[in-house]
C-alpha cells in the first residue's frame, strides 16, 4: 500500500452514462460502475477513488487495485466484499487506523476462499464453481500484507432500523 500521487475528481452525477456503465447510490454518495470488454469491472466513486475488479483465471483469484482510495473507504469495499459472501452473519469492518491520507492497493483472494468463507457462514456456496484455486490467497493475509489488521472488536455502526410501515408499496 502505497500513498496516492493522484486525486480523484468528482463526477457529475446527471451526466450521461457511457457504454456499459451504470450508476448506483452508494452509502456515501453515487459511483459509475462499469464492464469493461476485458471482463474487469471499473467502479468510479469520483472523488472517493477508483476500484478494478479482475478475476486472474489462470490463479483462480480474484484482484481488486485501489486508486486514490481513503482508509474509510477501503473499509466500506473490505465490509461489502464480506456481506457479499458471508451474508447476514457477516462483521463489519470499521476503519481505525486514523490515516487520513488516499492510497493505492492491491488486494488479492482466491475464489477457494470465496466457497469457504461462504460456507463458514452457513451459506449454499454451489453456485460458486470448484476450480481448485489456491486456497494460501486469503483477503485476510491479503490485507496484512498491506501492514493492516483484521481484528475482531466491538464498534460502534450506523444501523438504520425501520420500526414500522404505513403504506404497502405499489409497483412503479
Amino acid at each position: 500500500m502505497k500513498e496516492s500521487a493522484t486525486i480523484p475528481q468528482a463526477f457529475d452525477p446527471n451526466s450521461p452514462l457511457a457504454p456499459s456503465e451504470r450508476q448506483v447510490d452508494d452509502v456515501d454518495g453515487p459511483m459509475r460502475i462499469k464492464m469493461n470488454p476485458d471482463l474487469t469491472i471499473t467502479a468510479n466513486m469520483g472523488a472517493r477513488g477508483t476500484i478494478i475488479e479482475k478475476v486472474d483465471r489462470q490463479n483462480m483469484t480474484f484482484e481488486i487495485k485501489s486508486s486514490g482510495v481513503t482508509m474509510n473507504g477501503f473499509a466500506d469495499l473490505l465490509s461489502t466484499i464480506l456481506m457479499q459472501v458471508g451474508g447476514a452473519n457477516s462483521r463489519q469492518v470499521v476503519d481505525m487506523t486514523g490515516l487520513t491520507g488516499r492510497y493505492d492497493f492491491t488486494l488479492e483472494y482466491s475464489v477457494d476462499e470465496l466457497r469457504t468463507l461462504v460456507r463458514a457462514s452457513g451459506g449454499d456456496a454451489s453456485h460458486i464453481p470448484d476450480f481448485g484455486g489456491d486456497p494460501t490467497v486469503s483477503i485476510f493475509t491479503s490485507v496484512e500484507s498491506l501492514g493492516l489488521k483484521l481484528e475482531p472488536r466491538k464498534a460502534p455502526v450506523d444501523v438504520i432500523v425501520i420500526d414500522s410501515v404505513q403504506k404497502t408499496p405499489t409497483a412503479n
